[in-house]
């Protein structure tokens, strides 16, 4: 029977109740029970199983858990082991201000490339939807849906981002980055300002259509 501790001193231990079908499914506990017991944090490579498992974590209380997924993360930083969307992903999950900037840092000259086609688990991917787990700060405007990444653009400019992406996003997240682009500016840029209109509307007029 799986239970934690008790806050007190009573050695005691008090049963986790199953309350959550979806977090508290195997799909999350197996993972989370590797961590606890064996330090494997191979589940890195699935976003939203981390995603899950961090949640779990949260609910039990297993902070070893969150502190090995943390420095799990924070070595995938350094080594650049993965794309800066499934990076940076982690690193605001991990609500750690510093991992976020050392993200940032780590991949500050890296370029969008042609994204690898991804197979979902037909088992698994109607229960565990990427729209199921991660959170849309805004409600997504079909016409929009397929706006990717821009190849070849830096990834850190906000606005090359695919569109679905960039709506999993926090907003403070959003704000930060662009706040700090325009106080580290060297020098002005020279911005077509009729074009920017120009684009800012049809963009919008595609987000305001059915």
């Amino acid at each position: 029977m799986l239970s934690i501790p008790n806050p007190g001193s009573d050695p005691k231990r008090a049963p986790i109740e199953l309350s959550d079908p979806m977090l508290e499914h195997s799909w999350a506990l197996e993972p989370l029970l590797d961590i606890v017991y064996t330090m494997d944090t191979s589940l890195i490579d699935e976003l939203r199983r981390t995603y899950l498992v961090l949640d779990l974590a949260d609910k039990w209380e297993f902070v070893q858990a969150r502190a090995l997924i943390h420095a799990a993360v924070s070595t995938r930083v350094l080594t650049k082991a993965r794309s800066i969307k499934a990076t940076l992903s982690l690193c605001i999950r991990l609500k750690d201000p510093k991992l976020v900037a050392a993200c940032i840092r780590a991949y500050r000259n890296e370029t969008w490339s042609v994204p690898h086609p991804t197979k979902p688990d037909p088992d698994l991917d109607l229960l565990f939807s990427k729209d199921s787990i991660r959170q849309n700060y805004d409600e997504r405007a079909p016409n929009l849906a397929n706006f990717a990444s821009l190849k070849g653009a830096k990834v850190l400019d906000l606005g090359t981002w695919r569109y679905t992406s960039f709506l999993q996003i926090p907003p403070t997240i959003v704000w930060a980055m662009l706040r700090a682009t325009h106080l580290g500016a060297t020098k002005m840029a020279i911005i077509d300002h009729e074009k920017v209109l120009h684009e800012l509307e049809k963009l919008l007029i595609l987000a305001c259509e059915s």
